[in-house]
């Protein structure tokens, strides 16, 4: 009787602490996963004109490639220059993630800076800005391949969440070991009964 009693009770045992290990790994995928999700926001992938390039002649649309679809009815641009200011009535047009500024060809040469500010699906806003310059006369320039962006000088709101994803994490285990303790402990005493 002695030897059934131990098998059932390791029996259990086991099952426990297959349970408790289980239970663990969902918890840790769902928080893993849940701030992966959390944390992606829309961001600049590419310019065309190339951020911090110097061109011919003044380009006929500046493109602002986002990696999400943008809100158009949020986007904001300001384009501007160190000598004149705030250049006045720049229009744009917004076409899924893309800005397509409509370059006014009366500018002159100089080193221009474009500001954007742009609401992605997620809700979450993001403001940047690339610069770029064009010396000597002629026909307007077209830039003929977009160009990725590697850095930019994105600033981005601060996280709403305040909580580093390694607590999460940690939370997870300790909540997956927590309930699989108990479910052990309730075992172990229907066995001892």
């Amino acid at each position: 009787m002695v030897g059934s009693a131990a098998s059932g009770r390791t029996l259990l045992i086991m099952r426990s602490l297959f349970k408790l290990a289980l239970t663990s790994l969902i918890s840790l995928l769902l928080l893993v996963g849940g701030t992966s999700v959390v944390q992606a926001h829309a961001s600049l992938s590419s310019s065309n004109p190339e951020d911090g390039s110097t061109l011919n002649a003044p380009p006929t649309v500046v493109d602002l490639t986002f990696n999400e679809e943008l809100l158009p009815d949020t986007v904001e641009i300001a384009v501007t220059t160190e000598t004149a200011g705030l250049i006045a009535d720049v229009d744009f047009t917004t076409v899924g993630p893309t800005v397509q500024v409509n370059w006014p060809q009366d500018l002159p040469d100089n080193t221009y800076k474009v500001a954007y500010r742009v609401v992605s699906n997620d809700g979450h806003p993001i403001t940047g800005a690339i610069t770029f310059s064009y010396t000597g006369s002629g026909a307007p320039a077209t830039v003929e391949s977009e160009i990725v962006v590697t850095e930019t000088s994105e600033t981005q709101e601060p996280e709403s969440t305040g909580i580093a994803p390694i607590w999460l994490i940690i939370g997870g285990l300790v909540i997956g070991t927590a309930i699989g303790y108990f479910m052990w402990r309730r075992a172990s005493g229907r066995v001892s009964s």
